[in-house]
């Protein structure tokens, strides 16, 4: 084993904030330029686009990471690279296949369940599920060597060629009508994926100068693909109903909003205002996806080492998962109304999105954590029952609770919260089976504790003074408080912080 769970993360943590503030920013002149009826239009195909990604990315690039770690732990760096070589070729296929069944998924939903006007931002995307064919084979293998270095310079470089080429493509399209502006903030997307990619290739050409090439027989490729078909197909599936989940919302918004009596222009602009609440709430997910994204390879590899060792790594993941998710939710609770009217001025707060959404932020981390557990103790199969047991619920919840008018958009946050609840609770059950055990001082006594200090703080400060200026100055004391009690309580070791190794 060859890093800590933590150190891995802080690397990782680091560049996708970075990338996810980046994205964050694109948003917000994207709005400016287009509007909330062209954030609507924006977001439908993007919303579309998630399973595409989950399907390439998630479940190939976890499989690729688990071989690649097996053998990688005992030195097999010749099947290493096997399996690398292998991962690009059917990829490929994969990528291909998939810009050509979304193509034909795109134009039935555009004929029966979006507005018109989404073709253009639609077609957008069709080329980037190849690109991301090729980055999914990369980021597994560098998950698996534990290497997150690259993993987290291709999140930034993909958000920088997301914001720089989108916003262009937006602001020279824009004149042609609004649909086209927001065609050119998708093609961002398309170019994000090129520069993630482009990075990939640069590093690899250096890293990969270390790694000796391996015939690879017809015999040897078939057993590869049927090993990382074996693990990616049940991960994917669960990944899929993750975004079909909030892809669900995008199908009922329309029907169910008109129904209760909504103009199609102003359920247009909600779907906006959800689209980019949505955005908000993902930056703290970022952490628990670079925690679980780490922690992943180290467990497989721990299990080699005995049922100590791995539950050792299960309860130090878990502790970080506790430590980030319960501050996270209640900041966005108390402040995330504030940050979102600043950030995107033109849009209405007159809603409880981001305090229903918020809540659901903290199972939705504690959800990464129990999902990397199950698939790095080969039990993939666990999470894509539960996410799709999710899924039933999500859509009975969601079809009644839009049609309430009381309820109205609302609804789509209550029935994510209500569906992520229920799927952390089932997954939870299933590691509980598997040797998992709660630590109740460092999972649950110290993180409720520091989170309620922190959360005291910070609604003090920012109701003393009602300015945006005190807003993100609470957020800052608050973190800063919050760490100094991870450091106090012994949660975190000082020595995985480089900045205060360098300070010392």
């Amino acid at each position: 084993m060859k890093k800590s769970i933590l150190k891995g993360t802080i690397i990782i943590v680091i560049m996708s904030l970075i990338a996810k503030f980046i994205g964050l920013f694109f948003r917000i002149p994207l709005t400016v330029l287009i509007g909330d009826y062209g954030i609507g239009l924006f977001s439908f195909p993007m919303k579309f686009f998630l399973p595409i990604v989950a399907l390439i990315t998630s479940g190939p690039s976890i499989a690729i990471a688990k071989l690649i770690s097996e053998n990688d732990s005992i030195d097999n760096l010749e099947y290493v690279y096997k399996i690398k070589y292998t991962s690009f070729r059917y990829m490929f296929y994969l990528g291909c296949i998939v810009s050509f069944v979304m193509l034909f998924l795109g134009v039935i939903l555009i004929q029966t369940l979006w507005p018109k006007e989404t073709w253009y931002p639609f077609l957008a995307l069709l080329p980037a599920p190849i690109f991301l064919s090729f980055t999914a084979v990369y980021k597994g293998y560098y998950q698996g060597r534990q290497d997150m270095y690259p993993i987290a310079f291709q999140q930034l470089a993909d958000g920088v060629g997301r914001v720089g080429f989108g916003l262009l493509c937006a602001f020279l399209l824009l004149p042609l009508g609004i649909e086209f502006g927001a065609a050119g903030g998708t093609l961002g997307t398309t170019a994000g994926a090129i520069a993630g990619l482009s990075l990939y290739f640069i590093y690899n050409l250096r890293y990969d100068k270390k790694l000796d090439r391996f015939p690879v027989s017809k015999s040897e490729r078939k057993v590869i693909f049927k090993k990382l078909y074996k693990i990616a197909l049940p991960v994917s599936i669960s990944a899929i109903g993750a975004t079909l989940i909030m892809l669900i919302d995008t199908l009922f918004i329309k029907n169910r909003l008109l129904f209760i009596g909504y103009t199609e222009e102003n359920m247009i602009k909600l779907n906006g205002i959800l689209s980019n609440v949505d955005t908000l709430m993902s930056i703290p997910l970022v952490i628990g996806t670079a925690i679980s994204l780490n922690a992943l390879p180290n467990i497989v590899a721990a299990r080699s080492k005995g049922i100590i060792y791995t539950q050792t790594r299960m309860r130090s993941m878990m502790i970080l998962i506790m430590c980030v998710s319960l501050p996270s939710g209640v900041g966005l609770f108390i402040v995330g109304k504030d940050v979102f009217s600043l950030l995107f001025s033109q849009m209405s707060t007159d809603h409880f999105l981001i305090e229903i959404l918020s809540i659901a932020v903290v199972f939705m981390m504690i959800n990464f954590g129990f999902t990397s557990i199950l698939q790095a103790l080969n039990h993939e199969k666990v999470p894509v029952r539960n996410m799709y047991i999710g899924l039933i619920i999500k859509l009975i919840f969601s079809f009644t609770l839009l049609s309430i008018p009381s309820i109205n958009i609302h609804g789509a946050a209550i029935s994510t919260l209500i569906t992520y609840l229920v799927i952390c609770l089932l997954n939870g059950l299933a590691c509980f089976k598997l040797h998992f055990k709660i630590d109740v001082k460092y999972m649950v006594v110290i993180p409720v504790l520091s989170t309620l200090i922190m959360g005291i703080i910070v609604f003090v400060l920012n109701s003393v003074v009602t300015h945006y200026l005190m807003t993100f100055v609470s957020i800052i004391i608050g973190a800063s408080i919050y760490a100094f009690l991870m450091i106090a309580f012994k949660v975190i070791d000082k020595k995985h912080i480089p900045l205060l190794n360098k300070i010392k």
